[in-house]
């Protein structure tokens, strides 16, 4: 979230992400680096010469030192592996004067890491699943009448991927008794090359220019929320009439 206002303010390669990045990303990184502590523990087993400690804090850090470069989008990538190494050597000396300390404050951290993340997943996810319920409780009940309509949508879902558009292996099976039973288009243009004006444009029915999503501000923090779609009335609207 950091480096995505960096990245508007500085008209670098934007990034959108939601509040579940707080703790996707660090179960993605945790994993990955459980992997590189498994490989690097394997391999120090075999050599006993090698220091696995310092090995390993060598690689994680000059990993991760490397992952924030190229997301700020301002570094060429042998720029960006010069300056990792760089820090990753600069840590490993500091390492090798303090590792049974720098252990010490690892053992101590990593039960409260592990609670933070914990919360982090509770509090996010549990969030939206109340906030789900209570917008759904407090739908209005359907006139006598009233058409039944469920709108689906996959965010970057390729068509070439998909059986019921020629792909070779069975990957929608639900998708594909939707388009056996029901209108399938096969020439279908998304409105915009990203997400957020091409889902405006979808409740809308309007072209980009129209519902003004495509030039947005500066992503919020958590997000955006509610948007004025200069005032176009949403399908959702529509229903509801």
């Amino acid at each position: 979230m950091l480096f995505q206002r960096i990245n508007w303010r500085q008209w670098a390669r934007v990034m959108h992400v939601s509040k579940e990045i707080l703790w996707i990303s660090p179960v993605v990184d945790l994993c990955f680096f459980v992997l590189i502590a498994v490989g690097v523990g394997l391999i120090s087993r075999i050599s006993r010469r090698i220091p696995a400690i310092r090995v390993l804090g060598f690689l994680l850090v000059g990993l991760t030192a490397y992952d924030w470069l190229m997301l700020i989008g301002h570094f060429y990538r042998r720029a960006a592996i010069l300056f990792a190494l760089g820090v990753a050597v600069a840590f490993n000396r500091w390492l090798g004067k303090h590792e049974h300390g720098a252990v010490g404050v690892w053992r101590r951290s990593a039960p409260w890491l592990v609670a933070a993340l914990a919360i982090a997943v509770a509090g996010i996810e549990g969030g939206k699943r109340i906030s789900e319920r209570l917008a759904i409780s407090n739908l209005p009940t359907a006139a006598p009448g009233a058409p039944n309509v469920l709108v689906i949508v996959v965010d970057t879902l390729r068509a070439d991927h998909l059986s019921s558009y020629g792909y070779s292996r069975p990957t929608s099976s639900n998708i594909d008794d939707l388009a056996r039973n029901g209108v399938m288009f096969e020439n279908a243009i998304a409105p915009s090359s990203w997400s957020l004006p091409s889902h405006a444009s979808l409740v809308t029915g309007r072209a980009v220019h129209e519902h003004g999503m495509g030039n947005v501000q500066p992503m919020p923090w958590l997000g955006w929320r509610s948007t004025g779609l200069n005032g176009l009335p949403t399908l959702g609207e529509a229903l509801q009439r």
